[in-house]
């Protein structure tokens, strides 16, 4: 992956510089190492676009910016309220539990039933 033109040089000089040994147990890693660094890249990339992530969190309480090269990951910031307002409007959810900053100290932890 370090020899890739894609790579811009600060891009090829941080990758040098990361330990590559990603654990099984790491979330987003599915066996393809090159994947997990690109989509790691593509947050970065992504950076230049996060104010209007922001805007859409202020305005709805969610907001999505999709990574550049890698379709299906991205950055989400989505309040508690969104969420409630979302299942209450799918009328077949009741929640039952719910703790801020419960997983990977950034990710609220929710937990719904069926009505």
């Amino acid at each position: 992956m370090l020899a890739s033109n894609s790579l811009s040089s600060p891009e090829r000089a941080l990758l040098a510089k990361v330990d590559s040994t990603v654990s099984y147990e790491e979330g987003m890693y599915k066996g393809d190492g090159e994947h997990y660094f690109k989509a790691g890249l593509s947050a970065i990339r992504c950076k230049s676009n996060i104010s209007t992530l922001v805007e859409s969190y202020r305005q709805i309480g969610q907001g999505y910016l999709e990574y550049p090269e890698v379709p299906g990951y991205g950055v989400s910031l989505t309040s508690p309220e969104w969420i409630r307002d979302q299942t209450r409007l799918a009328r077949q959810l009741r929640e039952v539990y719910f703790k801020a900053r419960d997983w990977d100290p950034q990710q609220d932890v929710f937990g719904f039933v069926k009505k």
